[in-house]
C-alpha cells in the first residue's frame, strides 16, 4: 500500500555521501553533505537496544517539535527531545516506535524523507542503514 505522504520521495535526494562505524557495540550510520558534515546520524547502541536519529538543525524551528519519517508505505511521528544544534530522537527497544523505525528506515534500496516543520529534506538509502539497523533488531 502507498503512503499518502510518499509524494515527498518524488524530489532528488539530497546529495552527500553515507558511511558506517562500529566501536564497541555502538553502530553508526553518517550522512555528509559537502556543506553539513553529519547532517543525518542513525546510531544503534547494541547493548541497550537503544536506536537515536540525531539530524543537524540549520534553519529549522527550534525543538522540541515532531520529526515525521517518511517512506513508501508509512509515515512514523517522532517527538524530538531539545538538543542543540540538532533534533534528537532516542527509541528505546521497548518502545512501539522501534520495530516500526527499523523497518521504515531498513527497506533496502528505498530513499526516506524527514519533515520537520514543514521542511522535507529526501535522502538516499545506504546499506550503512542495514548494518546499523540490523545491529538494534
Amino acid at each position: 500500500m502507498l503512503n499518502a505522504d510518499a509524494r515527498a520521495l518524488q524530489s532528488t535526494p539530497v546529495a552527500g555521501t553515507w558511511t558506517a562505524r562500529v566501536d564497541e557495540g555502538q553502530f553508526s550510520a553518517r550522512f555528509d553533505t559537502p556543506e553539513t558534515p553529519s547532517l543525518l546520524v542513525v546510531e544503534c547502541s547494541a547493548p541497550e537496544g537503544l536506536l537515536t536519529l540525531s539530524l543537524a538543525r540549520g534553519n529549522l524551528p527550534a525543538p522540541p517539535i515532531t520529526l515525521r519519517l517518511i517512506s513508501a508505505t508509512r509515515t512514523l511521528e517522532l517527538q524530538t527531545a531539545p538538543a542543540r544544534p540538532t533534533y534528537l530522537v532516542s527509541v528505546r527497544d521497548s518502545a512501539p516506535e522501534h520495530d516500526l523505525l527499523i523497518s521504515t528506515l531498513g527497506t533496502p534500496g528505498e530513499s526516506f524523507a524527514l519533515d520537520v516543520g514543514g521542511i522535507i529534506t529526501t535522502f538516499p538509502w545506504d546499506d550503512a542503514l542495514a548494518t546499523t539497523l540490523g545491529a538494534c533488531r
